[in-house]
């Protein structure tokens, strides 16, 4: 794979970037920019050379616009960006119009439906767009958009300074780790989670590399607990959990790699003020309500576990963290992670973030020593569980081109 080159490489040349910014809007305004500052330091590394830089990104929400990202990025990298409404069909007119060394910030991707179909008439009219690719987009790597795999095969091709950043700590991990090696996994999406819970469940092979790859403990938490004690016959009430995962989750729990609460907090519904505990000491035990939150034996036993981990992969909450009486498992493990001053950290995964943004906890711009904080929560998973993303598949052939 192609990393940046020098940035005099960048002079006169139109640069496309695929960034990341599909943030949380509420009334016109970014709830969280930690994606958006992530890939601060490629902008400006190719501003500095660039005939005009032009950065296009997708929202989730087909129909909302990027308009207030490209304010927002202004305010943060203190310059003017340029923002062209609008299908990119009529995009190319006005990003030639405009200044030399001008940044600009297309409108949202997903206006046009070629670019989920990855259709490569649409892929086409981006790289037209530009003379050189740079793709910055971690989050969405195990995607097989236009503007992920499309562009690439037709534009000299480059991974941005983020990227970098991701894919080394990320084979730090998996090559580097070492022990006791602690893997952290909460929230629900139990299709993306699964295989990285097998992987990380195994039993080392006599290989180096197999040695330090598997995780010692894998501590559950959230509707992915859930779904294990469903599995291990609690009737589990209105809680959250994945019915079409039962039967595999049955199959792991035998594993005694893979830690689950002995404890919840349970209420009457997830908006409740209060919570009663739950003690999992029979398989015949039913929960009334739902499972809010695993319970405080548990957390004590979990952050027991993390204080003397030497590396510690964290993704997603132990509850329904919205609800304030949910949120207390989520903090102590937050806690307990970044006290661990010796172990190496790699936290991912849009709720995990957001949850660090908001709790008043001892971190500044997400930097700490040891931590690494991934902006893919699919990506990183996938990546880790051994599937090969596209967006790096594609950037690695089109190196070898």
């Amino acid at each position: 794979m192609r990393f940046l080159p020098k940035q005099s490489f960048f002079k006169n040349k139109q640069v496309l970037l695929r960034v990341d910014f599909n943030v949380e809007l509420r009334k016109n305004r970014v709830l969280d920019d930690f994606r958006i500052r992530q890939t601060l330091p490629t902008i400006k590394y190719l501003q500095k050379n660039a005939a005009r830089l032009v950065l296009i990104s997708h929202l989730s929400n087909e129909t909302e616009s990027l308009a207030p990202v490209a304010k927002h990025l202004a305010k943060l990298s203190r310059r003017k960006v340029f923002f062209v409404p609008g299908k990119i069909s009529s995009a190319a007119k006005l990003v030639n119009a405009l200044p030399k060394k001008s940044v600009v910030l297309l409108e949202n991707l997903r206006f046009d439906k070629g670019e989920k179909a990855n259709q490569p008439a649409f892929a086409r009219k981006l790289a037209g767009l530009a003379d050189v690719f740079v793709f910055d987009a971690f989050g969405v790597s195990h995607r097989k958009d236009a503007s992920v795999v499309g562009v690439p095969k037709l534009l000299p091709s480059f991974a941005g300074l983020l990227m970098e950043n991701e894919l080394k700590s990320l084979e730090k991990l998996k090559k580097q780790a070492k022990k006791p090696f602690v893997a952290i996994f909460g929230g629900a999406k139990m299709e993306t989670k699964l295989p990285l819970i097998k992987n990380f469940a195994k039993r080392a092979r006599a290989t180096p590399e197999a040695l330090v790859r598997r995780a010692d403990y894998v501590l559950l938490g959230g509707a992915l607990a859930n779904t294990f004690l469903k599995a291990k016959g609690v009737n589990v009430g209105k809680s959250l959990y994945e019915k079409k995962f039962v039967s595999r989750a049955k199959k792991l729990l035998k594993n005694k790699k893979i830690i689950l609460p002995d404890d919840y907090l349970v209420a009457q519904s997830l908006g409740s003020r209060t919570s009663h505990l739950f003690s999992v000491v029979s398989h015949k035990l039913s929960v009334g309500g739902y499972i809010g939150d695993i319970g405080p034996t548990s957390t004590k036993e979990f952050s027991k576990i993390i204080s003397r981990a030497k590396t510690i992969i964290w993704n997603g909450p132990m509850g329904y963290y919205e609800n304030p009486v949910f949120a207390r498992a989520t903090f102590e493990v937050a806690k307990a992670v970044l006290a661990n001053k010796k172990a190496f950290k790699i936290i991912g995964g849009g709720d995990t973030t957001a949850f660090l943004k908001n709790a008043k906890l001892p971190i500044t711009n997400y930097q700490l020593p040891n931590l690494f904080i991934s902006t893919g929560g699919g990506a990183m998973l996938e990546y880790l569980s051994g599937k090969e993303l596209p967006g790096v598949a594609v950037l690695e052939k089109s190196w070898k081109r």
